[in-house]
């Protein structure tokens, strides 16, 4: 006689942390910029309003295990030294976790090489930017998508941002939506359906950030056809990049934040 079939004890699924991102921490700063500025988590702190103890940061790079996808409540993946379009191990295995993330629905901010990722992997293209290198501040103009998007809430039409590139992503991914570009890179900022957004800016970053790169890579500079002193003259602040980066964590977190809250935050 057979009787009840016994009932196994099932593992709940791990949580949602809700109240923290995850940062792929692709690249570590020159050490003097780091000496004076910090390191990538800080840039990202500062810019989300946020003590860098609440963000997650994981170093792939430096073969660190990202948590599964599920227990965080969004994740941005940071610029790199390292080239789309030269792949490693370490890469294909960002790839995927971001195709885990896409399925369980987690929101995606890639910045700079990481919003190349993005869309490599979501099926567009990446290539040598054929504008040039982007290096210091530049202003873009939001599409008309860019200016309904949730991530430039709050944005001017023409904002200034800081940038950091020789690659950039040369065809979107299919379903994409353009929200930003300029003359010299025609796709500024991505977003692919209702969970991913790309920007080939760098939000987090400062002026003292950008004046630290310079003075790191100032003999290298000229070669790619930049003068670092005409890089510094024309620098100017980017109060948008905040901005963009409230605006994500405000989607992630699925909460709206004043960015006067965050500004308090990040003191």
């Amino acid at each position: 006689m057979m009787g009840n079939p016994v009932k196994r004890p099932t593992r709940p699924a791990a949580p949602r942390d809700r109240r923290r991102l995850l940062l792929f921490k692709l690249q570590r700063a020159p050490t003097a910029l780091r000496a004076e500025e910090g390191d990538f988590e800080h840039y990202f702190a500062r810019g989300l309003g946020v003590a860098v103890e609440e963000l997650r940061v994981v170093e792939t790079v430096r073969g660190e295990e990202a948590p599964p996808p599920g227990e965080v409540a969004g994740a941005i993946f940071s610029g790199s030294d390292a080239m789309v379009t030269e792949p490693t191990a370490w890469m294909e295995k960002l790839r995927q976790w971001v195709r885990t993330a896409l399925r369980e629905r987690v929101p995606l901010l890639g910045v700079c090489f990481g919003h190349q990722l993005l869309a490599q992997t979501l099926g567009g293209r990446v290539d040598w930017n054929p504008g040039g290198p982007g290096f210091g501040s530049e202003q873009l103009t939001l599409s008309e998508a860019g200016r309904a998007d949730s991530l430039f809430a709050e944005v001017a039409p023409r904002p200034l941002f800081q940038l950091w590139h020789q690659q950039a992503v040369t065809r979107m991914p299919p379903e994409a939506v353009l929200l930003a570009g300029n003359a010299r890179v025609s796709v500024q900022s991505f977003r692919w359906r209702d969970q991913v957004w790309g920007t080939q800016f760098h939000p987090e970053f400062t002026p003292a950030v950008v004046r630290g790169y310079t003075r790191e890579l100032s003999a290298k500079l000229p070669k790619l056809g930049t003068d670092p002193k005409a890089l510094l003259d024309r620098l100017e602040d980017s109060p948008a990049g905040p901005r963009v980066l409230g605006n994500f964590a405000a989607h992630a977190l699925g909460e709206t934040r004043s960015h006067d809250d965050e500004a308090q935050a990040g003191k």
